[in-house]
């Protein structure tokens, strides 16, 4: 990839998603301790010192793709979900759909795993202010959606919906990070796990905590 002085916001822009799509690709190719600014910066052929004209970590990288994809995702969700509130009979209906578009943003919430912990050490002040206002943008945004589909449900209620069902991923960031995210088996003690099994769970557990909380 050929290095081009970005003169204009357009120029920019297209520099700023080079760098991104290079870091997506080392997040499912690299174990994550091995991706540096210098492993993108020579993918993209051109210096870590033009690089860090726009990043000055790989973590504001990766924080940037992560609210890039959260914003993806709930559109798609709010693309899916009827205009309607969700009935009893219908909890199948929503697990279904809701399962089968995350199941496409697993990488995304592998990545809001491993750097949640990262984040105030690895990123400057400033960025990390912007991209914590960002994230409560689209998390209030993934509440108000929710809680339109299921209008009699507290605030807290959809908040525990939300956390619960990112701790549920995260526990799998290990083994979904590149294969799962891809569609590929995937290695695990005495067992395999294909995207499908990891769906149908999924979709069972998002079931069990909406009757969970419905109950409550």
């Amino acid at each position: 990839m050929d290095f081009i002085r970005a003169r204009s916001e357009e120029q920019k822009d297209v520099r700023l998603n080079q760098i991104k799509e290079v870091a997506k690709k080392q997040f499912y190719s690299l174990s994550y301790d091995k991706i540096t600014i210098k492993s993108i910066s020579l993918e993209l052929d051109f210096a870590r010192s033009n690089l860090y004209k726009y990043f000055s970590t790989k973590e504001e990288i990766y924080a940037t793709i992560l609210i890039d994809e959260l914003a993806e995702w709930i559109q798609e969700l709010k693309e899916a979900s009827p205009d309607n509130a969700i009935s009893t009979s219908e909890v199948d209906t929503f697990c279904l759909y809701w399962s089968s578009i995350t199941c496409k943003y697993l990488g995304m919430i592998s990545l809001y795993a491993r750097l949640t912990p990262l984040y105030a050490q690895n990123i400057p002040n400033e960025s990390l202010q912007k991209i914590r206002h960002n994230f409560l943008i689209h998390y209030h945004d993934l509440n108000s959606l929710l809680h339109s589909l299921f209008p009699t449900l507290t605030q807290r209620q959809v908040q525990h919906f939300c956390q619960y069902q990112f701790s549920f991923i995260a526990g799998f960031s290990p083994v979904i990070k590149d294969n799962v995210a891809k569609g590929e088996m995937v290695n695990q003690p005495n067992k395999k796990l294909s995207l499908s099994d990891f769906q149908v769970s999924f979709q069972e557990f998002l079931k069990t905590l909406l009757v969970g909380i419905f109950n409550t």
